[in-house]
């Protein structure tokens, strides 16, 4: 992924989109993980039938920013390299 990916809900841009998690087992898109646009150190797991709409440059959810609260919040494992 090159270019930066917006996510927006309903009433605001929630971040920018990180990874996108996809089942071992069907090989098919589950979750997208976002960095929070208030503070990129918190990320989010968005479930993928959150998706309203997808373009090249932007993702909109069918969320609200307040009901974004509720959701998982992701851990990103970044590589030590020695």
């Amino acid at each position: 992924m090159n270019a930066e990916v917006k996510v927006i809900c309903r009433d605001g841009e929630v971040g920018i989109l990180q990874e996108v998690i996809v089942s071992p087992l069907t090989l098919q898109p589950t979750y997208l993980i976002v960095s929070r646009a208030m503070d990129p150190t918190q990320t989010l797991r968005v479930h993928i039938h959150s998706i309203r709409e997808i373009s090249e440059h932007q993702i909109v959810l069918n969320k609200s920013m307040e009901s974004l609260d509720f959701l998982t919040h992701y851990q990103i494992n970044n590589p030590v390299i020695a």
